[in-house]
């Protein structure tokens, strides 16, 4: 029977920076591609080209919401199928979910079609500004049914021990769309739309280098006849809402927040608030690197029973993010202005003293992100989605819109407040769940559901 030896070495730190490393220079190279984006969008078409991109960008991230709760969930519970030596059992799982996120992302490109130009009107949106961000969108939603598949591949080649084979296509994958961009943007000219489908093809060329190894049958995971079990199914469904609801309640606030900052402060607070996100978009992929690519690890330890072993893998989980978030404190702090301004280089001084500010307050985000992210992980890798997806249904959605009503005599500061404060509150409810379903052993596996229906 195939293993992964891998996820078996017996040298926890080792184990750990082989996988977080690799996981981290291809999330790190995916993070330069976001900011290059944000740079070259305001370099060659101008504020009010960033502006409709920053409107548009929560239909771009929901665009993947699908995608990523079948990818998420159907690696949680085929890393503990290989975890306990069921092979066939998690081949089965893998191509059922090849099959369920192909059709998942053709019904949404239809659904994102039909829904974008209505919330653009509902926003207040200028008509030009909305004709922009829907001509933004076509090339995402077009090429959805291949490129959607490129992060569930992703997981699938890390749970194959393929971490390097990962790391080399994310960043061959942002570097591609870099220099698409360039070539488009800058040599050819091409509108709007030049920017998002050099992420496109992109994406999708390297979506086929990802499933090549598959194909060959030179991976743990191998295409074969799928099956899915009822109980099986309703498991990825749970393991990967968080995803889910990440991406998906995450937009909705993103649309909210973006009706609030055009009420509040129009284009240029919106240019702002995009600003933010486009660094925050480069410190992201980091701690998923850092913290995702340790779950398929944490799941085939857990499989296995070697509770001991996802202690201490978890633990350098812990430190790693948390020093990541600290030292981005430290950025956002001490050097506000300088951290927004490329983004932001052709906006007036009034508009670059409010990103100043903003960044400021934003900052304060990192000092209470790393745990949240942490432990969330955690209870997915193991298979506990419950505590996970109430987590995140808090930090995406309950939170920051019971906030933007709390803080809204504060103007555009309660927009900024709005993330840290959000955070705060999550670590709080974090540290509660921590405490009752991990510290005091309370169960919720997927074992424990498959003896109970025995």
């Amino acid at each position: 029977m195939e293993r992964n030896a891998l996820f078996e070495s017996p040298r926890i730190g080792r184990l750990f920076f082989k996988i977080a490393i690799p996981g981290s220079i291809g999330m790190l190279a995916s993070a330069i591609y976001q900011l290059v984006d944000g740079m070259f969008i305001n370099l060659f078409l101008g504020e009010l080209a960033f502006t409709a991109v920053n409107l548009a960008f929560p239909f771009v991230i929901a665009a993947y919401a699908v995608s990523d709760l079948v990818g998420v969930g159907s690696s949680v519970v085929i890393s503990i199928r290989l975890g306990q030596k069921r092979n066939e059992d998690a081949n089965k799982i893998f191509s059922s979910a090849v099959l369920i996120i192909l059709l998942a992302d053709t019904l949404m490109m239809a659904f994102l079609f039909l829904l974008c130009r209505f919330v653009f009107s509902w926003l207040g949106a200028e008509p030009a500004v909305a004709e922009l961000a829907f001509q933004y969108c076509i090339p995402y939603f077009a090429f959805l049914p291949l490129s959607g598949f490129l992060f569930s591949f992703d997981n699938f080649l890390r749970i194959s021990g393929k971490v390097k084979y990962s790391m080399v296509v994310n960043i061959l994958s942002s570097f591609a769309v870099i220099g698409l961009e360039a070539c488009f943007l800058g040599a050819f000219k091409l509108p709007i739309w030049g920017a998002s489908l050099a992420t496109c093809i992109s994406f999708g060329i390297f979506t086929l280098v990802s499933i090549y190894p598959f194909v060959r049958g030179k991976c743990l995971l191998k295409f074969t006849k799928p099956h899915l079990s009822r109980e099986e199914f309703a498991f990825i469904l749970k393991s990967g809402a968080p995803a889910f609801l990440s991406n998906l309640a995450g937009r909705l606030t993103a649309i909210v927040l973006n009706k609030l900052l055009l009420d509040q402060g129009g284009n240029a607070a919106v240019s702002v608030y995009g600003a933010l996100m486009y660094i925050d978009g480069f410190v992201y992929p980091l701690l998923y690197g850092m913290t995702d690519s340790l779950q398929p690890a944490l799941g085939y330890n857990h499989g296995a029973g070697r509770s001991d072993r996802v202690k201490k893998l978890q633990n350098y989980v812990f430190a790693s993010s948390f020093i990541l978030c600290f030292l981005v404190f430290l950025c956002f702090t001490t050097m506000p202005g300088y951290i927004t301004y490329p983004f932001l280089s052709n906006a007036d001084e009034a508009t670059l003293e409010l990103a100043k500010q903003a960044a400021f307050i934003f900052g304060f985000l990192y000092l209470v992100r790393s745990f949240p992210y942490a432990i969330s992980n955690l209870f997915q890798a193991i298979g506990r989605p419950l505590p996970s997806i109430i987590m995140t249904f808090c930090l995406s959605l309950v939170f920051p819109l019971l906030l933007c009503g709390a803080f809204y005599f504060l103007g555009l500061t309660g927009i900024w407040l709005n993330s840290p404060v959000t955070y705060l509150l999550g670590s709080i409810l974090v540290f509660a769940f921590f405490y009752f379903f991990l510290l005091r052993g309370k169960e919720g596996t997927i074992e424990s559901k498959e003896k109970d229906a025995e």
